[in-house]
């Protein structure tokens, strides 16, 4: 009981076997966790740089069509 305990599974081939496959599961789980994360904030990150760029894109098309109607008030 000892060694199993304390999870020294030197003596049980077949019991080390399975505590390697599931360390092995519970890491991938953890793993593809952190990879949902880091997508997740990624996406957020696009978003906001997705609607900053289109806020920019806004400025300068207002900025040019005030530019145009200046110089063809000059002109007139």
């Amino acid at each position: 009981m000892f060694y199993l305990q304390e999870k020294n599974l030197d003596w049980f081939p077949r019991m080390r076997a399975m505590s390697l496959a599931a360390d092995d599961a519970e890491s991938e789980q953890n793993e593809l966790r952190s990879l949902q994360t880091q997508l997740a904030q990624t996406n957020v990150i696009v978003e906001t740089l997705s609607r900053q760029l289109n806020e920019l894109k806004e400025q300068v098309s207002n900025h040019v069509c005030w530019t145009r109607s200046e110089i063809r008030a000059e002109r007139v």
